[in-house]
């Protein structure tokens, strides 16, 4: 049994907390957020406005820690894995600070720019025993398999993405004045350019795309699901119809549970708690000469978390 903390209970930790309590092979041991209780833990992990109810072990002991600093937590000494999902700390010098114990993994829900970065299904078989770890992102985690195999099967000479992207805990409902950002608009009735790491996160992923890529996020008003529109241009001139056979035949295989192809013409809100990372949508591709378009949807929230558990399974 792999024995797990979790710093931070936003939407990651209490997704996270969620999947770890429904499988066997985890023990969800403690959690730190500076100001919860067991009470307040308890109602958060049972109701989900996006998710759902969920129903809670009451006889399930999980020990609460209340530290805003994370060099004050007193994590137990048995921890194998603390997911770290504050989106606070997730570069190396924060977090050497509090790996007390030399045994315990971090592993950092978030892009960072000095801890190796793995994303199962695609580098995972690259993990070296690393004690800090990053997941990468939600956008980046949808992104890597798709472009790993275009760029397998046909060679991508350049790229660029468009994540039109569900709101996020960093917007706000009603304006708010954020220095040179246009994220403080409000979230209730915009559509809000912003920026994404997702295209420099895929360079260190996966070194032969490094400078290849580039992406933007446009922030839409929905609560969860996310939606990837990706244009390549591609060497070897494949059909639309190459690629979706490739498409179908990897999701059957190498990136089966990763991957997935939809063909039946659905709208973001039927893809939550869909756990692949990267879904297909079979009639959202189009080509021009040696440029591609295709959608690719994901639920950011639930397939993310999925996920970083796939990864944490195969480094124990």
């Amino acid at each position: 049994m792999i024995n797990i903390g979790i710093n931070g209970f936003g939407r990651m930790g209490r997704l996270a907390a969620r999947e770890i309590l429904k499988d066997s092979k985890f023990n969800l041991v403690s959690i730190n957020h500076p100001t919860i209780n067991t009470k307040d833990m308890t109602k958060l992990l049972t109701y989900d406005s996006v998710h759902g109810q969920f129903n809670i072990n009451k006889d399930k002991k999980i020990t609460i820690h209340n530290e805003r600093n994370p060099e004050n937590i007193k994590w137990e000494s048995y921890l194998d894995v603390i997911i770290e999902t504050t989106g606070l700390f997730k570069e190396l010098k924060q977090l050497e600070t509090y790996q007390k114990h030399p045994k315990t993994k971090i592993i950092v829900s978030a892009p960072s720019n000095t801890l190796p970065m793995f994303i199962y299904g695609v580098n995972h078989d690259k993990y070296n025993n690393n004690n800090i770890i990053s997941a990468a992102s939600c956008t980046t985690t949808c992104l890597a398999p798709v472009v790993q195999i275009l760029h397998n099967e046909y060679n991508i000479r350049s790229g660029l993405a468009t994540t039109i992207h569900s709101v996020t805990a960093s917007q706000t409902a009603v304006d708010k004045y954020k220095p040179g950002s246009r994220t403080g608009r409000s979230l209730l009735n915009n559509i809000i350019p912003s920026s994404t790491g997702a295209a420099t996160s895929i360079g260190k992923i996966i070194p032969e795309l490094d400078g290849k890529l580039n992406a933007i996020s446009v922030r839409v008003p929905v609560q969860n699901v996310s939606l990837l529109d990706l244009t390549v241009e591609l060497e070897n001139f494949p059909t639309i119809e190459d690629i979706r056979e490739n498409f179908l035949y990897h999701s059957k295989n190498k990136y089966n549970g990763i991957i997935d192809v939809n063909s039946h013409e659905l709208v973001s809100s039927d893809f939550i708690g869909n756990s692949h990372t990267s879904i297909i949508d079979y009639h959202g591709m189009m080509q021009e000469g040696d440029l591609y378009k295709m959608m690719v949807w994901y639920d950011n929230e639930f397939g993310y978390v999925k996920n970083l558990l796939r990864l944490v399974h195969y480094m124990h």
